[in-house]
């Protein structure tokens, strides 16, 4: 479909940097299985979260409100990583269609006489080396350090949900008689409960 697509354009859009770019990233995914993935996991999350909140509803609605205030935020946080992943995958097109065509230059047969009658290996080298270091890599590692913010403050929520719940149950048996076991379920409830929330906007 893509190649339909771009046998229909214009030779001169198909040779815009831009074009190319959205060439790259389109045909990098596989439109049918991702939204016959995400629609099944969609749905499963869906009831799943539907039948934990009607357990943790019971152990205190407020608890309930806090739970899923804590998921809020970290779906928010989520929104923020995937629109900054969004955007930089873009970024990453141009960078990849240049690494794509250093690496021709490398080792496909169509540019290996030429590249070694003219002696060109240490010029095609230098230029690799200078696309890591000044292109790549500096890309990989502002990547990584955004990712990495994100996730911080998502596990930070994690681990004040993680406590208060742990405190609010702990004081439930130790004074309230709440049982071992409800203990347990209620907090493999409250962990699932997360996951699947954050699964079902996620998909």
């Amino acid at each position: 479909y893509l190649g339909s697509l771009a046998m229909k354009m214009k030779y001169s859009d198909l040779e815009e940097p831009r074009m190319k770019d959205f060439i790259e990233v389109a045909g990098a995914s596989n439109p049918f299985f991702e939204i016959l993935a995400y629609s099944t996991g969609f749905l499963l999350a869906l009831l799943n979260a539907a039948g934990l909140s009607a357990i943790i509803f019971t152990i205190h609605p407020v608890i309930f409100v806090f739970v899923f205030g804590i998921v809020a935020i970290q779906i928010f946080i989520d929104k923020k990583r995937r629109n900054f992943q969004f955007f930089f995958k873009r970024t990453m097109a141009r960078l990849l269609r240049k690494q794509k065509y250093l690496y021709d230059l490398a080792y496909n047969t169509k540019f290996a006489k030429e590249t070694r009658i003219n002696g060109l290996e240490g010029l095609i080298t230098n230029k690799m080396d200078g696309f890591y270091e000044n292109e790549l890599i500096p890309s990989d590692i502002e990547n990584s350090k955004k990712v990495l913010k994100f996730q911080s403050v998502s596990e930070t929520a994690s681990i004040i949900q993680q406590a208060v719940i742990y405190v609010y149950l702990g004081y439930s048996v130790i004074f309230g008689g709440m049982l071992l076991g409800d203990f347990s379920m209620y907090m493999t409830s409250i962990e699932r409960f997360t996951d699947y929330i954050s699964g079902l906007v996620g998909n």
